[in-house]
């Protein structure tokens, strides 16, 4: 019998190379470098942690038809061993599908879902569906679920996958298209009889009379089937926003859109949310890649913000920014490209695309106050050197071995030698 990494999927490798720096107490492990061409290269986003411990992501160019290909690394049999990549999908016009744009949601049954730029019909984006082998097979067979179509009033261009709603419902946006051109909230839902899924416009935004443009971000599922989410741009001050979409008063009634925040209101107010998270109590926590007064980064590069529900329904939601960016120029991070994640007590951890101690990225640490009122303390994790351990790192995900895991961009040496094609990282956090 074969071993599982073989069965799994006919295109693999064992990574033999494996990295080790320390900072600040931390120990980050470059645990694969992408450099073969039918492998792929140059990662879209973090990576999700399977039940396993195996790791899936996207990649934005090669694989077999040399558009990008969804992957997965299978752990070691021992610890300090060697993980194996697995090609689980490779992108090809020919099968209706085209370039990820965005990284992967995981369902309970271990299908990935995620989203494509065009196809060759003339789509202007896909959602697709990765089901895992059964049988014993080998093959994950791959479902364009959608293909969206601004000639039909649909949105266009979608850049972060759907989120998964109990009994299978898929919830997402695109970046563009609508009746304003300015994206859409969009609801696939599953046919009862495995035939052809239904899409549903939830929400077009206005961004022309001051709403939200292009959205940013995977939406976040709330109590009730609450849909939060943020736009780049847009909002009363153009600086983009963070809405609410309620759930409908009745069944079929249209959702009602509440803006919960819109940036750039003051100097001191950041702009361009990357996205937000869902904390306890109900509380957001979001990145923004820069601040008003800051724009050349002597007065920030990039905040961390919290926005706190009311304290009575109906009342409005309170904006706190929890730590602004300092830059390379004081070994800090600079320009987060996504959300944090919440962690044990309340700890959020994060991703700077550049700044630290070279300017090659950082993974951060946000500490809660002690007492009410008092400042949120910043730690540097890990400040990336651009070399074998990686540039530009993207976002991170917290393990079930309470560990961060998380992928760069460019960076790396390969097995082959090849270099700045992005890792794939664990940083191990001290307990």
């Amino acid at each position: 019998m074969k071993p599982m990494a073989q069965r799994r999927s006919g295109i693999s490798l064992i990574v033999v190379l494996v990295c080790a720096s320390t900072a600040n107490g931390q120990t980050l492990n470059t645990i694969y470098s992408f450099g073969h061409n039918v492998l792929g290269r140059k990662p879209l986003g973090g990576v999700l942690v399977g039940a396993g411990g195996e790791l899936y992501g996207t990649l934005s160019q090669g694989g077999a038809s040399g558009i990008g290909a969804v992957y997965e690394l299978l752990p070691p049999p021992a610890p300090g061993g060697a993980w194996t990549e697995m090609v689980l999908h490779s992108f090809s016009p020919q099968v209706g599908d085209g370039p990820p744009t965005g990284s992967l949601t995981i369902g309970p049954q271990g299908a990935l879902y995620g989203v494509t730029s065009y196809n060759n019909s003339g789509g202007q984006g896909t959602v697709f569906q990765l089901l895992p082998p059964t049988g014993g097979g080998a093959h994950w067979r791959e479902s364009v679920l959608h293909v969206f179509d601004s000639a039909t009033g649909d949105g266009v261009g979608p850049t972060a996958p759907p989120v998964l709603a109990q009994g299978g419902t898929l919830y997402g946006t695109t970046s563009g298209g609508g009746v304003d051109t300015s994206g859409i909230v969009y609801r696939l839902t599953p046919s009862s009889r495995g035939g052809a899924w239904a899409e549903k416009l939830l929400y077009e935004f206005l961004g022309k009379s001051g709403d939200g443009i292009s959205p940013s971000g995977t939406l976040v599922l709330g109590k009730n089937l609450t849909l939060y989410g943020a736009t780049e741009d847009g909002g009363a001050y153009g600086g983009g926003m963070v809405f609410m979409l309620e759930p409908p008063a009745a069944p079929g009634a249209p959702r009602t859109e509440k803006v919960l925040h819109s940036f750039g209101g003051s100097l001191s107010d950041p702009f361009s949310p990357v996205g937000i998270t869902l904390g306890p109590d109900g509380v957001l926590y979001g990145a923004t890649v820069g601040t008003i007064n800051g724009r050349n980064c002597s007065n920030g590069c990039g905040t961390v913000f919290q926005l706190s529900p009311p304290a009575s329904p109906g009342g409005d939601w309170t904006e706190t920014i929890l730590y602004a960016f300092r830059g390379v120029a004081h070994g800090d991070g600079s320009q987060p490209n996504s959300p944090p994640i919440v962690g044990k007590d309340g700890v959020l951890y994060g991703t700077t695309s550049v700044g630290g101690a070279i300017g090659s990225g950082t993974v951060y640490e946000l500490i809660p106050p002690s007492a009410p009122g008092e400042s949120w303390t910043e730690v540097v994790l890990y400040s990336f050197t651009g070399g074998a351990d990686g540039l530009d790192p993207l976002s991170v995900t917290l393990g079930p071995d309470g560990n961060l895991y998380g992928t760069t961009a460019l960076g790396g040496i390969s097995q082959g030698g090849i270099t700045n094609q992005g890792t794939v990282f664990q940083l191990i956090l001290t307990k």
